[in-house]
């Protein structure tokens, strides 16, 4: 890594977030970095930290150090050796879960402190008390120091426990859930909406909300303005993202990009219109991050299903019509793939006797088109009018047509499943010939548990009997989305996580 060089004075005042690790004794489910006590994904080197003092003790518009996390306190003595060796003023302060509540002194006492930020809700409260976070919270306000705890909440209902650990002459800060780190689940917007998202601007920068603007340090990657999704995204853009200090105040892309004004103005200015957004860290990841986790789907859905639910949804959402303008607004200059490989054994079982094979036909076409409207189009009728259903059906007949492996699977006399395999053909960007899987879906409304577990072998005996020399399967650009991922890979299709860039014209 580059020396990090000391930038010439600005107007702007800074605190510096450092964080120390990703690794942590408690495992959070909402943990935005996935941290945990296996977690050894970064932890800041000698050369780092010895980079950031000499910034520190020459940069006098840094005016506040702050350690973070993982579980800053795991690694006190590398805060003890930041402390000793900072040789000018600066304001001190601490993120913690608080784990060390009722030896409090051996902390408090050891390393200097200005500022205690506790991180305590109901995702926190599996791994402690209340009385642990009351002890610390007790202890750190008779020392003077200015106390928060950082309470994330999903309702308003949820709040109700903070008043469980909150102590006169604390603070509390309650912050909306943020989808990232191990809390990916979309919640489709169903919780809290902060209607005033859009017209607000990214809490590091707001001076509104903080004299000292923010910087985070994060080992091995940089300085960034974010503390949220999009720094914590392994797939996220590291030129966008990160850069050293010196270049993050003057040329950092996402930094320049959040200074342009409100995230109303940042999505007039890509074209759109806006949207409802649970937090600010929400809108900034649908503008500008690589994966979206929160409430729309990822940009390569967007992207490659034009005339897929995963557009609707997001058109609906961003309030546009026009597919290019979207995939322009929202960055959309990779397409990404992904080479598949079948690890799942064939066994020797047969289908199941109740299941009936036909080839899609001129005959059993209309039975592929009942399975396709009701595994497909209907769930997504909200985003799919009818007349743009028949479209995507009629071309899809048509893809079929050229197909070589058109597999319909009855039950009962009812389509219940279906395997389509085009030809080997070159595939797009891998340097191989790929199998392509047309389309490969099940009627899980009437399916019980044998009966799926029976056509999933099937489909697995059929992609190995087709497969040539280099055992390569695709799915096209359109597949490769997160649900998708898992739905194949219980097939026994392992995503080996190829990324390819080629920018979209």
């Amino acid at each position: 890594m580059n020396s990090i060089e000391a930038n010439p004075p600005i107007d702007r005042q800074f605190e510096i977030y450092i964080v120390l690790s990703d690794r942590c004794n408690f495992s959070c489910k909402n943990c935005l970095n996935s941290s945990g006590p296996k977690s050894k994904r970064y932890r800041l080197s000698d050369q780092e930290a010895n980079d950031l003092i000499a910034l520190i003790n020459t940069n006098f518009d840094i005016k506040s150090v702050h350690f973070s996390g993982g579980e800053p306190t795991l690694e006190l003595d590398q805060i003890e050796n930041f402390q000793k060796a900072i040789t000018r003023s600066v304001r001190y302060g601490l993120t913690t879960n608080g784990w060390f509540g009722k030896k409090a002194e051996k902390v408090l006492d050891r390393i200097k402190l200005d500022e205690l930020v506790v991180s305590y809700d109901s995702f926190h409260a599996p791994f402690i008390t209340t009385d642990v976070i009351r002890i610390l919270v007790t202890a750190a306000i008779d020392r003077k120091i200015a106390t928060t705890v950082n309470f994330v909440y999903e309702t308003i209902a949820d709040l109700a426990k903070a008043s469980e650990v909150m102590v006169p002459g604390c603070k509390l800060k309650p912050s909306v859930l943020v989808q990232s780190g191990r809390q990916t689940a979309p919640n489709d917007l169903g919780g809290l909406v902060d209607n005033q998202a859009a017209s607000g601007t990214c809490p590091s920068l707001d001076l509104k909300l903080s004299p000292l603007e923010k910087l985070v340090y994060i080992p091995g990657r940089g300085f960034s303005p974010c503390c949220g999704p999009l720094a914590f995204d392994e797939k996220a853009d590291r030129e966008l993202v990160f850069s050293k200090i010196d270049n993050n105040l003057e040329s950092n892309v996402l930094r320049k990009k959040l200074l342009t004004g409100t995230f109303a103005d940042q999505f007039k200015q890509a074209g759109l219109s806006g949207g409802t957004f649970q937090n600010r860290c929400d809108a900034c990841a649908i503008l500008y991050g690589v994966h979206i986790e929160s409430g729309i789907p990822a940009k390569i859905d967007l992207l490659s299903q034009p005339k897929y639910p995963a557009y609707f949804a997001a058109k609906k959402l961003l309030q546009t019509e026009d597919s290019s303008i979207l995939a322009e607004a929202l960055n959309l200059g990779f397409i990404y793939s992904g080479k598949l490989g079948i690890t799942s054994r064939v066994g020797s079982e047969s289908l199941d006797p109740r299941l009936v094979v036909q080839e899609i036909d001129d005959t059993t076409l209309v039975d592929f088109d009942r399975l396709y409207r009701s595994i497909y189009l209907l769930p997504n009728s909200e985003y799919i009018t009818a007349v743009e259903g028949e479209q995507q059906l009629q071309g899809f007949r048509k893809f079929v047509e050229i197909c070589h492996v058109k597999r319909l699977y009855y039950f009962e006399g009812v389509p219940v499943a279906a395997l389509v395999l085009n030809h080997y053909k070159p595939h797009p960007f891998l340097e191989s010939d790929t199998l392509h899987i047309g389309f490969i879906g099940y009627n899980k409304s009437i399916l019980s548990a044998p009966l799926l577990s029976s056509i999933r072998t099937d489909w697995v005996a059929s992609l190995h009997k087709n497969l040539t020399t280099s055992g390569i399967v695709s799915s096209s650009v359109q597949w490769f989305n997160m649900s998708s991922h898992k739905f194949h890979e219980k097939l026994g299709l392992k995503v080996a996580g190829l990324r390819v860039e080629r920018r979209i014209k």
